[in-house]
Parts: C-alpha cells; structure tokens; sequence
C-alpha cells in the first residue's frame, strides 16, 4: 500500500470520526426552557370577581396571604393563568413530552436534540428556546467539625441540649420563653428530600408533599429511583427549623406546619435543575405557603450550562425572576448565600441575589464570619448577604438515624435557621407582608448601622424582630384546673415594656356576649400572666380574649390569629378552641364528596374537588372506560379540609391521552365517590 493510498484512508478515518462526533452531538438531547408568546384567553376581570374561579387556580390560603399585598381586584395576575392548551397540544402532537411547567415564567421545559430544538424554535407560538440551567450545592470544604457542648442554660422554658448555641446566638430562645414557637405559619422547604422517622421530627405536622423529581407524593428516598443519600440534606435542614426533641435538638420554629417539596437531585453531588425548583416554589405558592426557605449553590460554572457572577444581578437567573415573583405574592423568601468565599466564583448564589430575597450568610459560634459563606455585592453593586445566622457547628439529626445526631457546616443551616425567625415574627404579628418582615430582620439585626458584604446588615435578633412592632402574646393560652377552678396562663411583652395592671382577660359565659372584664397578675415567669376565674358549672361554655397596652401607648387586643372571634372552652375540660384550630382548612365538609370536574368537557386541563369531613387517608385515581388506571393523583393522609387537585389529561408517564370519557374515583375507608368526565382535544 501506497502512502498517498495510506493518507486517503487516514482522511477518511478523521472524517468519519468528525460526522461521527456531529451526529452524536446532533442527536444528545439537552433539557430547554420553551416560553411561550402569550395565555389562554382568560378574563382577569371576571376571575378576579369570583372566589369560586380564584379558587380552581389557588387555594383560600395563597389567596388570603396575597390580599397582605395586592388589591383584591389584582389578587390573580397573568403569570398565574394556566399554560394555552393549544400550544401545550401542538408541542405533544409532535412527539415531544413536557417536564416541567411554569406558570409564572410561561414555560415549559422540554429534552431536545439539535433538529428538535430548530423544529420548536420555528412554532409560530414560541418565543424563545433556552437551555435549562444547573445548580450544584458546594458544602464547606476541608472544615474539621469539633464536637462542642453547649450545656444548658435555666433561664429558658426548653432543653435545648446541643442546639443551644445555634438558638442563643440569634435569640431564638427568648421568643420561645414568650411560647411563640411559629403557630399558625406555613413553611414551604425546597431540597433533596425528607426522612420523617427521626426522633426530633416526629411532631413536625406536614400538610402536603411532592416529589417533582419523581412524580409522586413520597419525598423520602426510594430505593428503586433515587440515590442513597438523597433525602440526607433536606431532612437536616428541616430538623434545624422544624424539630424538637427537648434535651438534644430544637429547631427555631417547631410549632410551624411545613409542607415539603422534593426538587434537587443527589448523583454524586447536589444538582438543582432550575425548572424543577420554580415548578416546586409555584406549588407551594399554590397551597398558601407564608414562608419558603431554600438552600441552592454552584460546584461547576465552566459550561454554558451556569450562570456566571456577572449573571447576580437580580434579573437574569430565571430562579431568581421567580424568587422576587414569590415575594409579590406575599410569600418571604429565605435563601443561603452560598458557600463560594474561597472558591473560584466567590460571590452569592441565586436566588440570593434577588431583590426581595432575604440571602443569609453563615457566622461562627463568636459571631465571627465563616470561612466559607458567600459575600457580595450582586453584580449591580447591592450589598449582600441580607443578614446572618450560626452556619459552622450546627446540631441537626444524623440520617439514617432514629436517634443520632451530628455536627454539619453551610449556609444551607442559617437559612432554614433564619426562615424560622422569619415565621416567628409572622406567628405574632400575622398581617406582616414580606417586605416588613425583610425590614425587621434587617432593622434589628447587630450591624443595622454598619452593613456590609460579609455580614450584611448582621446577626438576626429573634427577640427584638418579634417584640419591633409593639405587644405580642403567646401563640396560645394555656388552661389549668385545680379544685374545680380555672386559672387561664398568657404571656405578652412589648420592645417599649407593657403598663402596669393592663393585660387584661374578658370573659363571656351568655354565648360570646357581655363580656366582663378580669385583671390578670404576673406570674413568676418572666412576662408571664394569669388570671383565676369564678366557678361555673360544668358544661357552661366560656368566651375569652386578652388585652394589653405597651409604654408607648401601643394597644392590642388578641382573639386569636383565626376567623373566630375569641377563645372558647367548656367549663370542667382544660382543652380550648382558638387560633390554630382549622387553621389550614377552617371550613369543614360535612360528609365525603367528589365533586364535578371544572371545566367539563375540557380540552387538556381540569379542576378535582374533594371535601373530606376527617383526616383520613385518601386515593384518587383517574380511569378509561375499560376500567384501566390512567394515573394516581393521590394516596395519602389528608386533614379534614377542601382539597383542589388538577388533573392534565396525561397517564401516569406523562403522556397525553386520547379524546376520550373517563372515570374520576375518589376512595376512603368506608366510601367510594366516583365522576365522569369528558376530555376532546
């Protein structure tokens, strides 16, 4: 063989590498955001003049919470109007199935290869393509964590056991002592997952969950699709917020309900695909949470995949446009700044770039910055973190564990860490909006004078944050009865000191009516009031309410952070109604219903009402009409409450299904409720 014989070989080897190397590039599929041009046709006039519309779109929580900040004709926006159902048929007639949707962002998230992105790209309703972007959370590197004790300090109601450093530091405990422990607060976490068996997290009360990794309701690892680890980091995190276990862990708001999204993914490292975590955070934003507490970072941003830090500039990353988003519709939003001081990206993270999110960086037990946590500005120049928490040496459980625990190191600690001295401050002053609630942290915290982009505006002061606005009392009054007498326990404090002899009681037994008006004297516990009461007879209902006024002339009057007007309890039982009583569902149905699919017939989206009279667990599943399951849209315990849930016309895959009749079946222990609907695309 010749050598010009030889060198055409060789040539033709390095082109069929090359169009090897084209093809195989051209057919890897890559995750894409496709935005749409506009919405469906809808009036927002007329939804936002009829609860019952409102109400197929949010539930009576996340409208509730909106009226804090928005008008009530401007309650529903464009961005929470669904998707058009023509294009989302247009893109599934194609072939192509959605991953993700965002409302909010008008969007859907789709896998594409080149000649699939170009025939997207050329639909005359789509307005741009861009690729999905990762985030990948860095934990503190080459950080050796000593075991210290913290002891116990018997100036507080609890035991905080090794979690007292990490409370004290932020003054956590003093609001404890006052019992506001964040009754009445919905806490929305974004992670990798969530272990309930633990010990310290076996009281923590759950509304709702979801897996938008895996599309069910379970967001502990599963063995069959998720790593080992996954639901490590998310369980920790919500120990340090929501446990208790008095003489080893107390998180700073216990007395919180959470509800749980699963949207990070644990291969090796923590990656956060962005259209998982705004589908997670416009959930939760959908249920009525008040608060959302977040922990995002990057590992890598060599790729057009990443951001870059030019990108931190509270405009550009789509988490942090739906961050802000959030924050208008009344929601706070907690985020940690990131672990990135000695890594080659070296600033805050997004969504902490945001400008109504609250980004929290990480101190030491003295107080001290750690080595680790993210500084700023932003890329426009705003100081950043917010304010600061105890990140290095925080006690959370071990998981895996019943009963272990284990020191750990993040700004993914402070965060939770703050978000629950955000709920704090929300379970005693309730009509706060986010932005007042950023205000006060900032306002109280230890550099409010000095800030700076270490520090931010400083350490976060739970005692002064809670007590800024004037009086405040206990989540709840306690009851005692002793020799047929009752004695009825409140605490209240004020920043400015309350007047001697004004907290009040009054007191109703003709059915909330002519109340009479009662001294309540000081106990031996700080801020801590009482009042004896007169005998009745058992069974007479008693009303009550309480009444205080500050030094600065400051007056509250307390019934209760609920639609009652008062508390209530029946002479001879020491258990009351008040303010967290159906809190989350305060209207209860009377009897088991599965109501009539809203629209219907429908094109590619429907509504599913269902009135459960007691908790109970539920399944709700949709069937052809040969009887064969489509979907499970549900299979769990649920309070008693009125749940909404929307079916999209797809299988349990994903996948659209045919024009068809199909069967709604609702199922609780004793009763099966079933409906029909028609679906014509």
């Amino acid at each position: 063989m010749n050598k010009y014989v030889k060198a055409e070989i060789f040539l033709m080897l390095i082109v069929f590498l090359f169009l090897g190397l084209k093809f195989h590039q051209d057919n890897t599929r890559i995750k894409y955001w496709v935005f749409f041009d506009s919405k469906e046709n809808f009036l927002l006039k007329n939804i936002n003049s009829s609860l019952e519309y409102q109400r197929l779109l949010l539930s009576k929580r996340s409208l509730e919470r909106r009226t804090k900040v928005l008008p009530l004709d401007k309650l529903i926006d464009e961005t929470d109007l669904p998707l058009n159902d023509a294009y989302l048929n247009e893109i599934i007639r194609l072939g192509f199935k959605p991953i993700s949707r965002s409302k909010w962002l008008n969007g859907i998230t789709l896998y594409l290869n080149e000649k699939e992105k170009k025939i997207v790209e050329s639909l005359k309703f789509v307005k741009s393509v861009e690729k999905v972007k990762v985030f990948r959370y860095r934990p503190p590197e080459n950080l050796r964590i000593f075991r210290k004790s913290s002891g116990y300090n018997d100036e507080y109601r609890y035991r905080y056991g090794e979690s007292l450093n990490q409370n004290e530091l932020i003054k956590t405990p003093d609001v404890h002592n006052l019992e506001i422990t964040g009754k009445g607060v919905l806490i929305g976490m974004l992670d990798t997952g969530f272990n309930r068996s633990h010990e310290s997290l076996e009281g923590v009360t759950v509304i709702d969950e979801y897996d938008f990794i895996n599309r069910d309701d379970t967001t502990s690892s599963q063995l069959e699709q998720d790593s080992k680890n996954q639901e490590n980091h998310g369980t920790m995190t919500l120990s340090t917020i929501g446990g208790f276990k008095e003489g080893k862990l107390i998180g700073t708001a216990f007395g919180s309900t959470f509800a749980l999204a699963k949207t990070e993914i644990v291969p090796k490292e923590i990656a956060v695909e962005e259209d998982l975590w705004i589908e997670g955070l416009e959930w939760l934003d959908s249920i009525g949470c008040d608060i959302v507490s977040s922990s995002l970072g990057y590992a890598d941003f060599s790729d057009e995949n990443y951001y870059t830090p030019d990108d931190m500039d509270g405009k550009t990353a789509k988490v942090t446009i739906a961050a802000d988003l959030a924050v208008e519709k009344g929601i706070v939003v907690v985020n940690s700044a990131g672990n990135e001081r000695m890594s080659d990206w070296g600033t805050i993270i997004a969504p902490a770039d945001g400008f109504n999110v609250l980004a929290v960086g990480a101190v030491n037990p003295d107080g001290q910055v750690s080595i680790f946590s993210s500084p700023g500005p932003t890329a426009d120049g705003r100081i950043k973190p917010d304010v600061c928490a105890m990140g290095y040496l925080i006690y959370a459980l071990r998981p895996g564990t019943y009963s272990n625990y284990i020191y750990s190191a993040g700004t993914s600690f402070s965060c939770p860490l703050t978000a629950g001295v955000a709920a704090l401050i929300l379970s005693a002053n309730p009509g706060l909006t986010p932005f007042q609630v950023n205000s006060v942290l900032k306002a109280t915290a230890s550099k409010y004078n000095n800030p700076d982009n270490n520090y931010g505006w400083g350490i976060v002061n739970a005692y002064k944050a809670v007590l800024n606005y004037g009086v405040v009392f206990s989540n709840e009054p306690e009851v005692e009865l002793e020799n047929g007498r009752y004695k009825i326990y409140i605490s209240a404090a004020s920043r400015y000191g309350l007047k001697e002899n004004s907290v009040k009681l009054f007191l109703s037994y003709t059915g909330g009516m002519n109340f009479r008006e009662f001294n309540m004297i000081p106990s031996e516990d700080k801020d801590r009031y009482y009042c004896e009461l007169p005998k009745f007879p058992d069974g007479v209902r008693l009303y009550f309410y309480f009444f205080a006024e500050d030094k600065n002339g400051n007056k509250k009057y307390y019934k209760g952070n609920s639609v009652k007007m008062s508390y209530s309890l029946v002479y001879g039982d020491t258990t009351f109604n008040g303010p967290s009583e159906n809190n989350f569902n305060p209207h209860i149905p009377e009897k088991f219903t599965l109501r009539q699919n809203f629209p219907n017939p429908f094109n590619s989206s429907t509504i599913l009402k269902l009135e459960i009279p007691v908790e109970t667990k539920v399944e709700l599943k949709i069937y052809d009409v040969l009887g064969r399951e489509i979907i499970s849209l549900f299979n769990k315990k649920l309070s008693a409450g009125i749940y909404y849930r929307e079916w999209k016309g797809v299988n349990s895959d994903g996948v659209a299904v045919s024009s068809g009749i199909y069967f709604a079946r609702a199922k609780v222990k004793n009763s099966i409720k079933t409906i029909k609907m028609t679906l014509i695309r």
